[in-house]
């Protein structure tokens, strides 16, 4: 391994200077995947095409999951900041693209391009401030990282909904230009101080293209199901076979590439294993409730769409408060996995309990509740990542954690999916359009209460599922050297011990946060909201 001793260990001034760099792409990333929700009727309107206009959101989610195995490869080839730049510039043309769009299918287009250059941005973020913190010490810059991904998230709904009623549509992308040479220049400055990789890498052509098919696949199969076809329909079987079939190359062309696209090492590690889960599960019941509680309140307690997304903000708040406490613990206790599965189990109760409460009390007992989900669950990703990145190589650094927030965007997409399909099989068109009425016959408002109790109770096994695995997670000790920092060591100079240190499993970044699902994951969603709003 060749050892570059150009750089000396960060102190906190260095590694606070190119966390606040990261925070802008950060902020652009997380915005882009909800600003458009509440926009969709207004671009729909302007194309003459409201059936398709879903697609608006789901391009973006769906090629930003699948270029994220590639991207976290990439800058473990070719350096965090280099890959960084790459992906503010893509993010940039697909902006513009989507500003000057002439039809619904170019904008699409441009939002898939868009999503390419988003949802990188947000994995190298996070893979970055592992480059630059020990993992001791990682979960408190993390709480930097949670409160901007979250909030700009939680934001994007009610920006894009002004942008569209007061200015225009397009403003939703004109934005992004000089936010994003601002990041562009800030990333160029900062990130010249990232210590460089001392092993060579290459990239498993073959590997990444067979993961974004199956990716691609499997969420066109989940957004379609339900909307466009029936779930057994030759289109959606056809879409799921060639995932499945995809898949299983994968598989097999990870045991036989001479450097596969994810290290079998990580795919072996049961650190890793655990904290996917711990993070990807509870990370997917936080989506479900991201997207399906607004719409509870619209068609049941009977609100507007902008009042319903500000009372959804109290689970972001209340989730920024989790993360930001639990970075803070976990750097100063030995039993890191304590405080997790305590905020795990709250965030289980309260979800059971939003269950049973569901059409029988008001919203002071709604909002308390999302607050006690978001408190719990916060505590998790912090753990969770560091956990991960504590436990690999740090020349995996970029795969390990590519593959956390693949897997937790990939389960999201599915999770939110599946129980779109179970509000449309459930209550149909014609009793979504009656229920929203205030004079909703007592049967219908039944019938809708009982659904979305399927669906609280339904979203709380996911979280069941993270309580387990962080119960299965290994707490090993959290090193306290950083990257650049063991890169200082020459082999000539330490001898044996030098070796031992510059051997051992190396650092990596933040968690990663609950995602922000764009409303147009199912077609199905944006239409029931529709629905919503003309009835009001």
């Amino acid at each position: 391994m060749n050892i570059s001793d150009e750089f000396s260990d960060l102190g906190h001034g260095d590694a606070l200077k190119i966390t606040i760099g990261v925070l802008l792409p950060v902020f652009l990333g997380s915005l882009d995947q909800t600003i458009v929700g509440a926009a969709l009727p207004t671009i729909g309107r302007a194309f003459g095409d409201l059936q398709n206009v879903p697609w608006v959101a789901t391009a973006y989610l769906l090629t930003g999951t699948a270029a994220t195995p590639v991207v976290g490869k990439l800058s473990d080839i070719h350096g965090r900041r280099a890959t960084m730049l790459a992906a503010i510039a893509v993010f940039l043309v697909g902006s513009i693209l989507c500003a000057l769009a002439p039809s619904l299918f170019v904008l699409i287009l441009g939002r898939a391009v868009q999503g390419f250059g988003g949802g990188s941005l947000i994995l190298l973020a996070m893979t970055i401030l592992g480059d630059i913190t020990a993992p001791k010490d990682r979960a408190k810059y993390y709480t930097y990282f949670v409160i901007v991904f979250a909030s700009s998230g939680a934001l994007g709904p009610a920006l894009g909904g002004f942008f569209a009623q007061y200015l225009d549509w397009t403003v939703i992308f004109w934005i992004n230009l000089p936010l994003g040479l601002v990041s562009f220049m800030l990333s160029n400055v900062q990130l010249r101080r990232l210590p460089r990789h001392g092993r060579r890498h290459r990239l498993d052509l073959i590997g990444a293209g067979l993961v974004m098919v199956a990716t691609a696949a499997l969420m066109a199969a989940v957004d379609l199901a339900g909307n466009r076809f029936d779930w057994v329909s030759t289109p959606i079987v056809g879409l799921a076979a060639l995932s499945a079939a995809s898949w299983v190359c994968f598989a097999v062309r990870l045991r036989r590439a001479r450097e596969p696209l994810v290290p079998l090492g990580v795919l072996s590690n049961p650190v890793v294993i655990f904290a996917v889960l711990a993070n990807s599960m509870g990370s997917s019941s936080v989506m479900v409730l991201n997207v399906f509680v607004p719409i509870f309140l619209q068609l049941f307690v009977g609100l507007g769409a902008s009042h319903s997304g500000l009372l959804l903000m109290t689970l972001m708040f209340s989730f920024n408060i989790g993360a930001g406490i639990s970075g803070q613990v976990a750097a100063r206790v030995r039993h890191y996995k304590v405080m997790p599965i305590i905020g795990v189990l709250l965030a289980l109760s309260g979800t059971l309990a939003l269950g049973f409460v569901a059409g029988r009390f008001g919203l002071v007992a709604i909002e308390a509740l999302l607050t006690v989900i978001g408190l719990g669950f916060g505590t998790v990703p912090p753990v969770a990542t560091v956990s991960l990145q504590n436990a690999v190589e740090w020349d995996q650094l970029g795969a390990a954690t590519a593959s956390l927030n693949f897997v937790r965007s990939l389960s999201g997409t599915t999770f939110v999916g599946v129980f779109g399909a179970i509000l449309a099989a459930k209550l149909g068109t014609d009793a979504l359009q009656s229920t929203a009425s205030a004079a909703a016959a007592i049967g219908e408002r039944t019938a809708l209460a009982e659904t979305f109790q399927i669906i609280f109770f339904g979203s709380s096994a996911g979280f069941a599922l993270s309580l387990v695995a962080l119960c299965g997670l290994e707490e090993r000790p959290l090193r306290t050297s950083t990257p650049a920092m063991r890169q200082t060591i020459r082999p000539s100079e330490g001898g044996a011990n030098a070796s031992e240190r510059l051997s051992g499993r190396s650092s990596g970044a933040p968690p990663s946060t609950p995602a922000n699902i764009p409303f147009g994951t199912a077609g199905r969603l944006a239409r029931v909201t529709r629905m919503g709003a003309k009835r009001k």
